[in-house]
């Protein structure tokens, strides 16, 4: 009997031993347990506040939507140095176009030094996004050569990057079903133009050619167009994928925009004029030149 209750009194001792070296360690390990827990917690806050920083450089302009949102999966990526903010350090910001189009992905890289190691931590945040188009009266995908007394009243871009679903809120594809009047192959002055009008061409050989001509409202052009004589249109101008001309007196007041690869060509008097009500008119909120960002989740 002795000799089992020496036993377990040993065995009692031994189990106080192994928890009081259990506790120990644990208290040991706390500090750098909550070191570490720190360093994620100021990393974290870094790296959202990078978040809000990219939203406030979308919005004020400073980054250009077009670096980023032509096209799903297109990304862009900003690096610093020194960029010190709250307890931390923002290394790099990313901006990505989600396979929607319409959704951004910014993914801001931080880091945070504490008890002299290095901590890294990563913030995204999914965003709906929707893009004004540019303010301005010409854009084309390609240079613009001008002739004679050929003018441009208003603001124009070149070698532009091109969204046609930024730009009228819908896929070309959309507006064609959506048209008022639709013609194909046309080879002369189109009647009626007015509402969405929409021209399709089925050869590269062949374009619309406006003379002594008017017309309104959105015009849709998958081809090739020349403007001559006393022709003018009052409105927003799409042409996809062929050529833009113009001479004699052919005018445009609104908007024009080109995407193509061959220069476009204006000569003689030709003129397009800036026209802020018509544009505003027909494009509604998509005319707007303002961002618009919604918080749709937040990854930590």
């Amino acid at each position: 009997m002795g000799k089992l209750l020496v036993i377990i009194i040993l065995m009692v001792t031994a189990v106080f031993a192994t928890l009081s070296i259990t506790i120990n360690k644990q208290k040991m390990d706390a500090p750098e347990l909550v070191s570490t827990s720190m360093s994620q917690i100021k990393a974290k806050n870094t790296s959202n506040e990078g978040i809000h920083y990219a939203m406030k450089q979308i919005y004020q302009g400073n980054i250009s939507p077009d670096q980023f949102v032509e096209i799903a999966g297109s990304h862009f990526t900003q690096t610093f140095s020194n960029f010190d903010v709250l307890d931390g350090t923002i290394d790099s910001i990313s901006y990505v176009m989600n396979s929607t189009v319409d959704t951004l992905t910014i993914t801001c890289y931080a880091s945070s030094v504490i008890n002299g190691k290095l901590k890294h931590y990563s913030s995204s945040a999914l965003l709906h996004y929707t893009a004004g188009i540019s303010a301005k009266t010409f854009i084309c995908s390609k240079g613009i050569t001008m002739n004679g007394n050929a003018e441009i009243n208003g603001e124009k871009e070149e070698n532009a990057s091109m969204n046609f679903q930024a730009t009228f809120g819908k896929t070309m594809a959309q507006m064609k079903s959506l048209a008022d009047h639709y013609y194909k192959n046309p080879s002369t002055n189109i009647s009626p133009v007015n509402g969405i009008t929409y021209v399709d061409f089925t050869s590269s050989s062949k374009k619309l050619q406006l003379s002594n001509w008017t017309g309104e409202g959105i015009l849709i052009v998958d081809g090739s167009i020349q403007m001559s004589g006393w022709a003018e249109f009052n409105g927003v101008l799409w042409v996809e994928g062929g050529n833009f001309k113009t001479s004699g007196h052919g005018t445009v007041n609104g908007a024009v925009f080109v995407n193509t690869n061959n220069t476009v060509q204006m000569t003689g008097n030709s003129v397009v004029n800036e026209n802020e009500t018509i544009v505003n008119n027909l494009l509604g909120s998509q005319s707007s030149s303002s961002t618009s960002l919604e918080v749709i989740s937040w990854i930590n």
